[in-house]
C-alpha cells in the first residue's frame, strides 16, 4: 500500500512523497478556474490554476522555480522581465515554467489538495443554503466534507 507523506516547507504548500518516489497516478483529477468561476477564457483559466496550485505545492518547487512563477503568476511579470532580473534567455525561463507547471499539475494529481478544497467549499456552501429549509441535508453535507479530509 502507498503511504503518502507531507512535510511542511518554508514556503507555501508542502512537499509529497509516495513511497520515497514519484508516481503517475492512476485517475487524473482537474479543478479548473472555470469550474468555480463560470466562463472565463483558457489563458486566465491557466493562470488561476497555476497560481492555486502554486499556493498548495509551491514548496515543493526549486526555489528559482518558485521566483519565477510567483514573478510570473502573481506579479505578471512578462517573460522577458523574469529573463533579464535572473540573467538568463526568455526561453530558458518559458522551459523553467512549464517544468515548474508540469510538477505541480503531477503533485495535484497525486494528492488532490486543490480538488479537496474545491469541493469542500461547494459543499459548505450548499450546507449554508439548506440550514434553514433542509437541515438534515445540511448535516449531510458537513458530514462529506470531514470525509474528504480524512
Amino acid at each position: 500500500m502507498e503511504t503518502v507523506s507531507m512535510m511542511k516547507s518554508a514556503g507555501a504548500g508542502g512537499c509529497v512523497l509516495i513511497d520515497g518516489e514519484h508516481k503517475q497516478p492512476v485517475k487524473q483529477k482537474h479543478l479548473t478556474a472555470s469550474s468555480a468561476c463560470g466562463n472565463i477564457t483558457p489563458v486566465m483559466d491557466r493562470f488561476v490554476r497555476n497560481g492555486l496550485l502554486l499556493g498548495y505545492y509551491g514548496g515543493c518547487l526549486t526555489k528559482t522555480q518558485q521566483a519565477m512563477m510567483q514573478l510570473y503568476y502573481e506579479q505578471d511579470y512578462s517573460l522577458g522581465e523574469i529573463a533579464q532580473s535572473h540573467g538568463m534567455s526568455r526561453q530558458a525561463v518559458a522551459d523553467a515554467l512549464r517544468r515548474a507547471e508540469q510538477s505541480l499539475e503531477r503533485l495535484e494529481k497525486q494528492v488532490g489538495m486543490a480538488e479537496t478544497a474545491h469541493k469542500t467549499k461547494a459543499l459548505a456552501h450548499n450546507a449554508l443554503e439548506l440550514l434553514d429549509s433542509d437541515p438534515r441535508k445540511a448535516a449531510e453535507n458537513l458530514h462529506e466534507i470531514i470525509n474528504l479530509w480524512e
